[in-house]
């Protein structure tokens, strides 16, 4: 293919990549890489089509290949930093965007995206600088505001989260996503009626939105609307059938009306999905504990302070337990272990 026909494929490669015709795309892209198989740029775009099309493996060798080419491309780093967090290699993924970040330190959607992996992650601490480093390049930054304020939610600072949803929704009023996130804020000040309608106003945008459903669910729970939560659940678990957290609090609705047997499948239903989510661990002790069935309660409370270690109730909680079960010395242990976190 001569210089001319290479840069002619290019063009139409790059129309049909916009278009949406992303076969055709591929095709012409394959084109040119036959004939210039170095060329950086391209060797990107086929990595990028081949992630849209859900094939992230082969998305990244050809991201890496091009970064063979060129490894002083920001964007490049970016982009493999989206795939390794497509294959859910995180630690990878947040070292790609580092890389990004050290190239240029001012690309906003590095900055925000690494902010919310870290948050997500649990290491919100790290996340803050970098999500406050975007707004600090543009302040109107809808994306980076949201991340900001839930990782001011992940670090108990409940109040600024609020504030800071608050300040989203003014640059993009009715955002389903901010709106479900506020929600989270609300619950936590235990403003059950405004969380609800809040999520009730991200559903009427997306009635799909797992996020504002499960937190739905969470503030009728709350306000003792048990029928409603439990269609609340149905809708949600018809979406996600494998979401151990809303499986969790379908059980809590259940054992607040008394139906226990189905309220402990629910939660033996999380924990087989996730064996490590908190909630169902300690939702199945408070249960254990009300039937006097102690030392099954015990079992669920050393497992969730081994997941919880720097947790006061839970250490609390364990205490309690011990000393019903008149072992006195592992329980003021446990006690102690609660007022040196607290």
């Amino acid at each position: 293919m001569q210089a001319g026909n290479s840069r002619s494929a290019l063009e139409r490669a790059t129309a049909a990549h916009q278009a949406g015709n992303l076969a055709e795309a591929e095709r012409l892209y394959q084109d040119v890489l036959r004939e210039n198989g170095g060329n950086a740029e391209v060797l990107y775009r086929v990595s990028v089509l081949n992630a849209q099309r859900g094939r992230f493996d082969v998305a990244l060798q050809l991201a890496e290949r091009a970064l063979a080419v060129d490894p002083r491309v920001a964007q490049l780093h970016f982009h493999r930093a989206e795939v390794l967090a497509a294959l859910r290699r995180t630690d990878d993924a947040i070292e790609a965007y580092r890389q990004a970040l050290a190239i240029d330190p001012s690309h906003l959607e590095a900055l925000n995206i690494l902010g919310d992996l870290l948050n997500s992650v649990g290491r919100a601490v790290e996340a803050l600088p970098l999500l406050e480093r975007a707004l600090a390049l543009k302040p109107d930054y809808v994306p980076a505001l949201n991340n900001r304020a839930n990782a001011l939610q992940s670090l108990g600072r409940s109040a600024q989260a609020l504030e800071g949803f608050d300040r989203a929704l003014e640059f993009s009023p009715g955002n389903p996503v901010i709106l479900f996130n506020r929600a989270s804020a609300l619950l936590s000040f235990k403003r059950n009626e405004e969380a609800e309608a809040d999520c009730r106003q991200a559903l009427a945008v997306d009635p799909r939105n797992v996020g504002a459903l499960f937190n739905l669910g969470r503030a009728q729970l709350r306000q003792r609307k048990h029928a409603a939560a439990l269609e609340t659940s149905d809708t949600l678990l018809a979406l996600q059938p494998a979401n151990a957290a809303a499986w969790s609090d379908r059980g809590t609705v259940l054992a607040a009306i008394h139906r226990y047997k189905e309220a402990w499948a629910c939660f033996d239903k999380a924990l087989a999905i996730d064996p490590d989510l908190p909630d169902a661990w300690y939702a199945s002790a408070m249960l254990y504990s009300s039937f006097l069935q102690h030392e099954a309660a015990l079992k669920c409370f050393r497992r969730l302070t081994a997941l919880q270690p720097n947790n006061a109730e839970t250490s609390f909680m364990l205490g309690e337990v011990l000393r019903t079960l008149h072992r006195d010395e592992e329980a003021l242990i446990a006690f102690e272990d609660a007022l040196r976190i607290e």
